[in-house]
């Protein structure tokens, strides 16, 4: 019974030596993979919110250039090449993802 209790013990004492060397390391790879992912999701909000705060501004703006006939205004449109140039690259910091 003794040497049955001690086996025990020693099979306890070596799975936890076994379990510490595959997982040390591990916990804080975890933990900076959860703190790049909710920086990452941060970042992508205040970057809406701040594309929302400015497109309806530049659109306004876009539209008064293209009334004063300067050459190129239709450019800057509600639906020109720099607001869709804008939703492109939004969708792509969105679809990156962290780290990248």
């Amino acid at each position: 019974m003794l040497k049955t209790k001690l086996y025990i013990q020693e099979m306890i004492v070596l799975n936890k030596q076994i379990l510490t060397k595959m997982f040390v390391g591990k916990m804080a790879q975890v933990g900076g993979t959860v703190n790049k992912f909710t920086n990452f999701i941060i970042g992508i909000a205040v970057l809406f919110f701040v594309a929302a705060a400015l497109v309806p501004e530049a659109q306004t703006a876009g539209n008064s250039l293209n009334a004063s006939g300067l050459p190129l205004g239709t450019l800057f449109v509600s639906g020109g090449v720099v607001f869709i140039l804008i939703a492109v690259a939004l969708l792509n910091a969105a679809i990156k993802g962290p780290g990248k």
